[in-house]
């Protein structure tokens, strides 16, 4: 076996570790935690009749970010309207004080969690 095969077969076997595909494996509880915070929203008043939260995990990749950051985001129906909330911290860790303070922060035009790099 050639060494161009014997690499090509590392990686193969490898695919899902190679940081080529640096996207993480979801975790089970991701999924949970993600209602979990899309209710506390509902729960504290943040959509409205017309509104729609969207709630995901990003890395950040500039120096000075901390490495995973939870961005919720509130759109509404009328243009110009919709908020973001970010928590840098991941998805897992995010209370529903930091929800709930977020929500406020964005609804009465405050900044929410950005990082000084981001």
């Amino acid at each position: 076996m050639s060494a161009i095969e014997g690499y090509c077969n590392y990686v193969a076997l490898n695919l899902s570790r190679v940081a080529l595909f640096p996207f993480d494996r979801p975790s089970p509880a991701k999924p949970e935690a993600t209602r979990r915070i899309k209710q506390w929203v509902e729960a504290l008043g943040g959509l409205g009749r017309d509104g729609v939260v969207h709630v995901a995990e990003l890395r950040c990749h500039q120096p000075g970010c901390p490495d995973f950051e939870t961005v919720i985001t509130l759109m509404f129906s009328a243009p110009g309207d919709n908020r973001t909330i970010k928590i840098l911290k991941p998805l897992l860790d995010v209370t529903q004080e930091e929800v709930s303070e977020g929500i406020r922060k964005a609804l009465t035009g405050g900044s929410t969690g950005h990082c000084p790099e981001c």
